[in-house]
């Protein structure tokens, strides 16, 4: 039997819950408990999101990870606003990071995607000056049910206990974007000729459209118009775009190397950029500062960047939850580290939060580890989520990649200085 086939009544989910609930604060963290609540906490995420699609259901379990048993289900808390629904499923936090998982829905239409921009925020969640960063991210998107899972995060906070929360959207817009080698420039097709230009209702000055129409290997969305030396002296790249990315806004890239090693900024110099429409196509015209007599050195990088394929869904949609924090302890400590005092670390199942006195020295992105009772090394250096803060303090944060039980961890090494904990 598989964890999907398991259904619970209402009445026996709540008497789980309420069993963990009792049992939430305060709670060691030995093996066969972090195993047990995985399990509880397994059966009840299956139970609570049985109405959703199992990709969607998927990657929320790939997404918390280890982390199940600190996660916190949530149910009940939706909106709904011109045909797109928000439905909150889950929280994971520690008293100095939120993550916070929803489902978005179009019940109406197709207007999401597998690639979107999101506008989104958490709003009420109390934190130190200087300390706070955030953002969104689409976790998996299912085309059938038209739903996509998105999670908002906040790391700086101080959350001490259960703590009230607003959620908020204010935009969608799905988008393609154009993948590491898959469009090249085609340089061969490139000439000495001079084509005409002309100036854009900005006062831009752009090649005129369609002078060397092209298609562009392996772009769906995008074509050159015009490529070539403008009579402004410059070399014009112009992109001309297709289908259901014809609109404004879009951002397509590339920068021009030499093949023979010259400093790649004689030629990005004075870069310019202009989007414009003309008989209903929108283009965009790239200029450089090449002259002919630069071809033979001339080298363009692969295209990169994203286009809007579907127009923008946009509204307020805001939803009220609390977040209920994993918890954590404080340690002290006083060891110099570079232009960094470290003061104060705070330690949950979830992450580690390190704040130093600092002059503008930062302690994260740089080799770093925690060292547990037994001896245990966890390497941390590349789960760094955020390090920032004033020109006094500096807040740097980590995850684990497994639970840990906070009491156990006696020590922090950055760039080998190991920092003592008590």
């Amino acid at each position: 039997m598989t964890m999907a086939n398991i259904t619970l009544t209402s009445a026996k989910r709540d008497a789980i819950l309420r069993g963990l609930e009792a049992k939430r604060r305060p709670i060691h963290w030995t093996a066969g408990k972090i195993l047990l609540a995985a399990v509880l906490a397994a059966v009840l995420t299956v139970s609570a999101f049985a109405a959703v699609s199992p990709m969607i259901r998927e990657a929320l379990a790939n997404a918390l990870g280890s982390f199940l048993a600190q996660s916190q289900p949530i149910t009940g808390v939706a909106v709904e606003q011109d045909g797109i629904e928000i439905r909150v499923v889950s929280a994971l936090s520690d008293s100095s990071m939120t993550r916070i998982f929803c489902e978005v829905q179009d019940k109406t239409g197709d207007r999401l995607g597998s690639e979107m921009r999101i506008s989104g925020w958490i709003d009420g969640l109390p934190w130190a000056e200087d300390s706070s960063s955030g953002g969104t991210q689409l976790i998996a998107y299912d085309a059938e049910t038209r739903t996509a899972l998105v999670e908002l995060l906040q790391s700086g906070a101080v959350l001490e206990g259960d703590t009230p929360a607003t959620i908020h959207f204010q935009k969608f817009q799905a988008e393609e974007s154009i993948k590491d080698g898959a469009v090249s420039v085609p340089t061969d097709i490139l000439t000495t000729a001079t084509l005409e230009t002309m100036q854009t209702e900005k006062g831009e000055t752009v090649l005129v459209p369609e002078q060397t129409p092209s298609a562009l290997d392996g772009a769906a969305y995008i074509r050159l118009s015009s490529f070539g030396f403008g009579s402004d002296g410059r070399l014009h790249i112009q992109y001309a775009y297709l289908g259901c990315a014809n609109r404004e806004n879009n951002r397509v890239l590339t920068t021009a190397r030499s093949r023979s090693g010259k400093d790649d900024i004689i030629y990005n110099q004075n870069l310019t950029g202009a989007t414009f429409q003309q008989n209903g196509i929108w283009y965009a015209d790239a200029s450089y500062s090449v002259t002919p007599d630069d071809l033979e050195d001339l080298a363009f990088d692969d295209l990169y960047g994203r286009m809007y394929v579907k127009p923008p869904v946009e509204g307020d949609w805001s939803l009220d939850i609390t977040i209920e924090p994993a918890p954590s302890i404080t340690l002290q400590a006083n060891t110099q580290v570079g232009g960094a005092r470290v003061k104060q670390v705070k330690v949950s199942a979830i992450s580690v939060l390190v704040i130093s006195d600092s002059k503008r020295t930062r302690l994260g992105y740089r080799p770093t580890y925690a060292t547990l009772r037994d001896g245990t090394k966890l390497i941390l250096t590349n789960n760094c989520v955020q390090s920032m803060g004033t020109g006094a303090v500096s807040y740097d944060q980590w995850t684990f990649d497994q639970p840990i039980d906070p009491a156990d961890i006696v020590s922090m090494n950055f760039d080998g200085v190991t920092v003592p904990l008590q």
